[in-house]
């Protein structure tokens, strides 16, 4: 099965429409028919973005007490500073029989889980990716960006607005469980897996994409993985591992496919935008002997959404369900202990296990929002909903979230915006302790999190 799907995959490396996100626009032209072809040549970019921000949060619970006195023991301060970087260098040529091609990384600071000092300001290469194709026969995408079907072609996800709202940079302001999980779609964390994409031109206003990665890997491979890791101390660190007596390597995806299909339209004054796809994988097989009857079940997920638009106004929705998990349930060696899971990885998109007693509760997401643009000023919000399967194995109850977002943007001019932005979010899991992420815990069952951030951003 693999063989034949890396052969389709080769084989459609014929020759993309834009994606939907910032980052997306580095790619390259969209794939279009009715584009004339340019001067040959190399166009270099050194596109970037530096935000600053102010942020007032209130969590609930943000305080730590010990287990065994009761005695507090750690406190959280409501008022913080965040600030975040990123580079975008690129080119885009144009050869003389009129192929289009070009590539671009994505140079991003560290941020979360690094020493205090300078060890937060170091660079690395996030993500990476090119092209080539025409535009009467579409193009094609390698790498680990904006390459995937459903990143690139996805429709109604609303967050234009702020620095986008529980799909932007004021979450990390928050020290315990992100509620906004549900943009999986969107997540640059879940979609910068390698993987080869083709997209088709625009035909009266359809395009269809398609897309292949073999497993969840990075660009540069799992470094981590090693003979070690792979016989045993870490085999969730290698991305190649189909079958494992570890259960922890159940979490990976295999055989990754993509597929969308989008239409775009203008009706006088209204513009619509519609697109609708599928994501499937196949599984990690678990050959323990102990947790025979726990397996993983490969990614069976569709998704749709679409967009008006109308004198300044778009109002969008999305929603997305099946068989995958937001973040992983938790097991630890070859049993079913659940591990601590306090903390999840927001727009995570993984298997989801079938436990035999715990919970095997589909993924089911759904949003909403709007925005309206007056001159320089964006005004906008959202609302999301999100179930899936608990995260610990041995828990009987799901995970819910939600979170609603609303925000103001200020172009004050060329690259320079201000914003302010207010994001109220919430999780909840039975029978979990989601500060500690002890299985089995009548509290801490739910997180509640209120953001007020101010914020510059800064873009070349």
């Amino acid at each position: 099965m693999r063989k034949l799907m890396y052969g389709t995959a080769a084989a459609l490396a014929l020759a993309v429409a834009e994606g939907a996100s910032p980052a997306a626009a580095q790619a390259g032209t969209e794939a279009s028919a009715g584009q004339g072809t340019p001067t040959p040549g190399l166009t270099a970019r050194f596109n970037g973005r530096y935000r600053f921000f102010v942020g007032f949060v209130d969590e609930s619970p943000d305080t730590a007490f010990d287990a065994g006195t009761g005695a507090k023991e750690q406190g959280a301060n409501g008022f913080d500073m965040i600030d975040y970087a990123r580079l975008f260098p690129g080119f885009d040529g144009v050869a003389a029989n009129g192929l289009r091609y070009g590539a671009s990384l994505e140079i991003r600071m560290r941020s979360g889980g690094e020493p205090p000092g300078d060890g937060r300001s170091g660079l690395f290469y996030r993500r990476a990716w090119g092209y080539l194709g025409t535009p009467n026969l579409g193009q094609i995408r390698v790498g680990s960006g904006p390459t995937g079907a459903v990143e690139t072609m996805h429709v109604g996800h609303i967050a234009g607005f702020g620095s986008g709202g529980w799909d932007g940079d004021a979450p990390s302001f928050l020290i315990g469980a992100n509620t906004a999980n549900a943009f999986w779609y969107a997540s640059s964390g879940r979609n910068n897996y390698t993987k080869i994409g083709y997209y088709s031109p625009q035909f009266f206003g359809f395009d269809l994409g398609v897309s292949y990665g073999p497993n969840d890997g990075e660009f540069g491979g799992d470094g981590a993985c090693s003979f070690a890791n792979f016989a045993g101390a870490a085999p969730q660190n290698c991305d190649r591992v189909d079958q494992s007596i570890d259960s922890r390597a159940l979490v990976r995806a295999q055989d990754i496919f993509e597929a969308m299909l989008r239409y775009r339209g203008t009706f006088g004054p209204l513009g619509v935008a519609i697109s609708g796809g599928y994501v499937g994988s196949g599984r990690v097989d678990n050959l323990s002997p102990t947790v025979g009857a726990v397996q993983a079940q490969g990614l069976s997920v569709g998704l749709g959404g679409a967009t008006v638009s109308w004198a300044g106004f778009t109002v969008g929705g999305i929603i997305s369900g099946g068989r995958a998990n937001l973040g992983s349930q938790g097991f630890t060696g070859n049993d079913a202990t659940a591990t601590s899971l306090a903390g999840f990885s927001a727009g995570s998109l993984t298997p989801r296990f079938d436990v035999p007693g715990g919970d095997n509760t589909n993924l089911f997401t759904w949003s909403l929002g709007a925005t309206y643009t007056a001159g320089p000023y964006v005004f906008g919000g959202h609302y999301f909903n999100q179930d899936s399967a608990g995260h610990q194995a041995a828990n009987t109850g799901k995970r819910e979230s939600e979170g609603i977002a609303l925000g103001i943007t200020w172009n004050m001019a060329p690259g320079l915006a201000l914003f302010l932005e207010y994001l109220w979010g919430e999780v909840k899991e039975a029978n979990v302790d989601l500060v500690s992420g002890a299985a089995g815990s009548g509290a801490n069952n739910k997180v509640d999190a209120q953001i007020v951030s101010l914020g510059f951003s800064f873009q070349w």
